[in-house]
């Protein structure tokens, strides 16, 4: 059996809302294996959307350690972890964070723009489109490359 890819112990995450401090995260233990597939559910509010937010290094938690590929995440400075969320993680937000000012290809390239320097990544520009074309068109945007995200439909900003 593989080891985990990503394991945490005993998370805790508080918000503060004026005087009171809530409890979002009460000790969560969770291992995911290499190319194991798992869904989180629960009521709204019950802090699902925190947990991948921690899971994912968008947020820090207030204790307990998150290890992702046996090392601990939170102990690697924001750069690393940054490089981690940029090379390591696929995130598929409710809200689908595109930028408005940039059309469909341009949004699929921003990884791309994050991962190189600026001179890289103006020499490798022709390659990184023609990858980014091709995965839209493998989800069925070929003909939405120029598009600006307030001209797709829901299902399509979601792709």
């Amino acid at each position: 059996m593989p080891n985990a890819i990503i394991k945490c112990s005993n998370l805790r995450r508080v918000f503060r809302m004026g005087d009171t401090d809530v409890h979002v995260l009460k000790g969560v233990d969770l291992s995911v294996r290499s190319g194991e597939f798992l869904a989180i559910e629960g009521r709204s509010g019950s802090g699902k959307s925190t947990l991948l937010h921690v899971l994912g290094a968008l947020d820090e938690p207030n204790g307990g350690q998150v290890m992702f590929d046996g090392a601990d995440l939170f102990a690697q400075p924001s750069a690393a972890r940054s490089r981690i969320r940029n090379l390591s993680y696929g995130f598929v937000f409710q809200f689908y964070y595109l930028l408005p000012e940039l059309n469909v290809l341009e949004n699929t390239m921003l990884a791309a723009m994050v991962k190189h320097s600026w001179f890289d990544f103006r020499s490798r520009s022709a390659d990184l489109r023609t990858q980014a074309a091709a995965i839209l068109e493998s989800l069925g945007l070929s003909h939405r490359l120029k598009h600006r995200p307030a001209h797709l439909s829901g299902g399509e900003r979601q792709r």
